[in-house]
């Protein structure tokens, strides 16, 4: 589903957060909920988190594998995260929004971990857009004035013909 047919000028909303990361920041409450309404009538899957319950990067993990529905071997670290955000079900016709409210809280309590969830989820996304489906994630924060930093860098790689260093030398 990951294609969009609008005219230029009349682009949905997953489309208007899409162009630029998957990921949007709000702030006020009232605009998360009216944009999380709109995403359930296109037929999003919604998981809404309370970041302000992680008091350690351990009760993240607990938090997410019970309602992310992760497997049970899940290693509860955040390369494991990574993992099973790839491999996380998202139905052809619409997809899956996730919330994440009071995010400010957790970056508060450890900014790296916190980083690292959003970088995860942002690589995720691009890799589940080219199978045609739709990752997107809210990041709600009380702190107005809060600032994150990029997400989901792609690295520039050598073409798959010459990806190994070998075949490049002369």
């Amino acid at each position: 589903m990951a294609v969009f047919n609008q005219p230029w000028n009349d682009h949905p909303l997953d489309w208007q957060i899409l162009q630029n990361s998957p990921i949007a920041l709000y702030f006020r409450r009232e605009a998360v909920q009216h944009d999380i309404t709109w995403f359930r009538g296109q037929g999003y899957d919604v998981f809404h988190f309370d970041c302000s319950l992680w008091t350690s990067e351990q009760a993240f993990h607990e938090n997410v594998a019970t309602d992310l529905r992760f497997p049970d071997y899940y290693g509860q670290n955040l390369d494991a995260f990574n993992d099973c955000l790839g491999d996380l079900e998202i139905k052809d016709d619409g997809g899956v929004l996730i919330v994440l409210e009071q995010y400010d809280q957790f970056v508060r309590l450890n900014q790296k971990t916190a980083w690292s969830i959003l970088d995860a989820i942002a690589q995720q996304s691009r890799i589940h857009a080219l199978l045609g489906r739709r990752l997107v994630t809210f990041v709600q924060s009380d702190d107005a004035a809060l600032e994150l930093d990029p997400v989901g860098a792609c690295a520039v790689m050598w073409n798959p013909k010459e990806s190994p260093k070998s075949s490049r030398e002369r």
